[in-house]
């Protein structure tokens, strides 16, 4: 009877949960932290990241449309500053519903491919797909089991749904010890192609060991530390032996999960700027790599990731950093077992292209007969030949653009006043970009003077009455100089 009644009281406690402990997680999301947030954005903010990882050459190359990149977080919610494309392949291995009640798969989502529309946050690879396989829980938690469902369900979507782009999984989570089922997951994603980026974690440092979490500590995954403003280790980031690269993790402007924006620091962040740049590799040598050994392809983006990387410490290879920072710039390299060739690409078809240049750049003018310079900010729709992809000819045309009137300064003939110098503006760039080969021509070009008046020249037009003096290549006593500002 006694017997009976003790079985009857562990049973009751059984069903209210005395009985049994929590089941615990094997992965977590590392303490990240959260600046500040943001409802919206009115202007595109340009993070202090984009020049030291010099983005702006690297797209001159492409932005990375021939690559998917499957976010193993915990979710990625609709915003309007990161494409939808890929949302419709969306993975869902936990109980929960996909929604992203916690942020952090839609601050790396932003890191990533936030778009280059002119608002909000922009992305290291702005023209790549993301993809959410939500393997991680709303409370930063994560289940072995869960999570190699993630990557093999993310590895056989890619391959039906993105045949021809290269596949990156990107994970921003970390354990204390190797998973085995995460383990074959990985590997199984390896041998099908698939590029493996992994956070190495905000543990820190503290001299000796190694504190890189796992799955980042494999060495067929490319573990990335992080950097703070100052291109110095981030006192958060975790380091050790078997340690891959590093890019920037403090204070990151992205999307996140309301709709709004965010500054966010950890690893977490690192890591999907890495795989940002593994997509612009992957678009640039996308041929190549598609038709060679496809199980060799992350080891094969790894090591150029790696040869191509800048160091920042003075010993080479060590703890905090690893091979270095691979700028976006990487991509301007051939493949390392290349033999510095690369496969000849297929031309594309001529076509003409009309691009509206995001932003407004300032021209410093003054006429001959001032002595001080003045400056009108200058709006440009531009129209040109080319077999660029739409995407690509926009980055070209904006990054000529803009380099062109970067401390450049022009002296006009005495008498002249803005309309002229909106004209000159327009003259100067069309006849120098064709000299180097880069014919445009100024469909539309707007000016706004320090008063706030604003002047507008479409096509040909000149100002009512003006003199025509640039007819007949009439340009001499108009010349520009270098302009410091001084």
């Amino acid at each position: 009877m006694k017997f009976k009644f003790l079985s009857f009281l562990f049973s009751c406690l059984a069903l209210v949960g005395f009985a049994q402990e929590p089941e615990r997680p094997d992965f977590e999301i590392p303490r990240y932290t959260v600046e500040f947030e943001a409802v919206r954005s009115l202007a595109q903010v340009l993070d202090y990241w984009h020049p030291l990882m010099e983005t702006d050459q690297a797209w001159v190359k492409n932005r990375g449309e021939g690559a998917v990149v499957w976010i193993v977080d915990t979710g990625q919610n609709p915003h309007s500053d990161v494409s939808q494309e890929g949302q419709q392949y969306n993975i869902n291995t936990t109980p929960e519903p996909m929604y992203d009640g916690n942020g952090h798969g839609s601050y790396c989502a932003g890191v990533i491919a936030a778009l280059d529309n002119g608002y909000g946050a922009l992305g290291i690879a702005p023209g790549t797909i993301t993809v959410s396989a939500k393997g991680m829980r709303n409370n930063g938690q994560g289940f072995s089991g869960e999570i190699a469902q993630s990557i093999i369900k993310s590895t056989d979507a890619h391959l039906k749904y993105f045949p021809d782009k290269i596949g990156i999984i990107s994970m921003s989570f970390g354990g204390g010890s190797p998973m085995p089922d995460v383990e074959q997951a990985l590997l199984y994603a390896q041998s099908k192609g698939m590029v493996l980026v992994a956070s190495a974690g905000n543990s820190g440092y503290p001299g000796t060991g190694n504190t890189i979490g796992w799955p980042a500590r494999y060495d067929f995954v490319n573990s990335v530390a992080a950097l703070d403003q100052q291109s110095k280790p981030a006192q958060f980031s975790s380091g050790g032996e078997g340690l891959d690269v590093t890019a920037y993790g403090v204070s990151i402007y992205s999307t996140n999960q309301n709709g709004g924006y965010a500054r966010v620091s950890g690893t977490s962040f690192s890591g999907p700027m890495i795989a940002g740049v593994c997509a612009l590799i992957g678009t640039q040598h996308r041929a190549a790599l598609l038709a060679g050994d496809r199980t060799k392809i992350n080891e094969r983006v790894s090591a150029h990731l790696k040869k191509y990387a800048t160091d920042l410490l003075p010993n080479g290879i060590d703890v905090r950093n690893g091979h270095g920072l691979p700028k976006a710039t990487v991509v301007n390299n051939p493949l390392p077992d290349q033999g510095g060739v690369e496969p000849p690409q297929p031309p594309g078809k001529l076509r003409t292209v009309n691009v509206t240049v995001p932003g407004e750049y300032t021209m410093f003018w003054r006429a001959a007969d001032r002595e001080q310079f003045e400056n009108i900010r200058l709006k440009f729709e531009v129209e040109y030949q080319s077999t660029y992809p739409a995407t690509k000819a926009h980055s070209v045309a904006s990054g000529w653009i803009g380099s062109f009137f970067v401390q450049r300064g022009f002296v006009l003939l005495a008498g002249d006043d803005e309309w002229e110098a909106l004209f000159w503006a327009r003259h100067f760039a069309e006849m120098i970009s064709k000299a180097q080969g880069f014919p445009i021509v100024c469909a539309r070009i707007t000016a706004t003077n320090e008063a706030g008046q604003v002047f507008t020249l479409s096509g040909n037009q000149r100002r009512q009455g003006a003199q025509s003096k640039a007819v007949a290549g009439v340009t001499k006593g108009v010349r520009m100089q270098t302009f410091d500002g001084e």
